[in-house]
């Protein structure tokens, strides 16, 4: 069986003809999760856009390589920003219908649909479906067929935290025997699940390595409350606002459950500064 790969060799894309990717070169050949790391407009879409064929090159080439697994046939999955369901079809005909086109059988259908979690809408109409029931279904209709590489466009974007989490466990696991891109703005759900990062700034790939290099610092938290956060946590106080730093988003739940246990009503936290843009000037050193 051919293994897989993606090779870009000096790869301008874009939309009627003009460039979005500038001078765009790699080879992904080990298998892994590759997070594409990049904020809305850097390039992401339309790289993926291209590696799917969905995008002819403006100037270079983009090549593929790569067998199912059971041999032959269609081995790229792509997940796009469009959900690609028929608003006039059901969930569990339109998952039969391209289920039979890609030529898995119903155990397939069941079982991205007991993974994900949308039993409770296969007998309901696509249409009048929620904006996050509706990424559900066309994760589901992605996965129908196990691929030796896979690109997913965001496709935690809009999802409940349970169903999120469910799908980067899902990403992972599929990770271990194929190639996955797996575009994101966050540059702590990379550090969190991938093996790569490809961070891309203004169309062009300003780094392509291993997640673990990365230098991702601190989280900046800004936090509003009813009571003296400073005695429960470090904090800095700036008027009606504490500010503190966490070494990833995972400590958030931490803190707010220790103040809410000391009896301080937590009203607002949110994160300050643009991470992504400390990490692109850190790269540019």
């Amino acid at each position: 069986m051919t293994e897989p790969g993606i090779y870009a060799d000096h790869l301008d894309a874009g939309y009627f003809g003009k460039a979005v990717l500038h001078d765009i070169s790699f080879s992904l050949e080990e298998k892994g999760l590759y997070v594409v790391l990049g904020q809305n407009g850097a390039g992401k879409t339309t790289l993926f856009r291209t590696i799917a064929g969905v995008l002819s090159p403006l100037k270079g080439s983009i090549a593929i390589r790569g067998e199912n697994e059971n041999g032959g046939g269609r081995f790229l999955s792509y997940l796009a920003h469009m959900d690609g369901i028929p608003d006039a079809m059901k969930v569990r005909d339109a998952l039969n219908f391209y289920a039979d086109i890609l030529g898995s059988g119903q155990e397939e259908v069941k079982r991205v649909v007991q993974y994900i979690g949308i039993e409770d809408l296969m007998n309901k109409w696509f249409n009048p479906l929620s904006e996050g029931q509706r990424k559900k279904v066309a994760l589901a209709r992605s996965l129908l067929r196990k691929s030796r590489i896979n690109i997913l466009d965001e496709p935690t974007a809009n999802l409940d935290p349970a169903a999120a989490m469910n799908m980067r466990s899902y990403v992972s696991e599929m990770s271990r025997s194929s190639i996955v891109l797996y575009s994101s703005h966050n540059l702590y759900e990379a550090n969190d699940i991938g093996k790569f990062v490809i961070l891309i700034k203004d169309g062009r790939i300003v780094a392509l390595q291993e997640v673990s290099t990365l230098n991702t610092g601190k989280l900046e938290i800004e936090l509003r409350a009813d009571g003296d956060v400073g005695k429960v946590v470090d904090c800095r106080r700036d008027g009606e606002r504490y500010l503190l730093t966490a070494s990833s988003p995972d400590e958030i739940p931490e803190i707010v459950k220790k103040l809410v246990e000391a009896g301080i009503r937590v009203r607002e936290v949110k994160e300050t500064g643009n991470p992504l843009e400390k990490l692109y000037k850190e790269m540019e050193k």
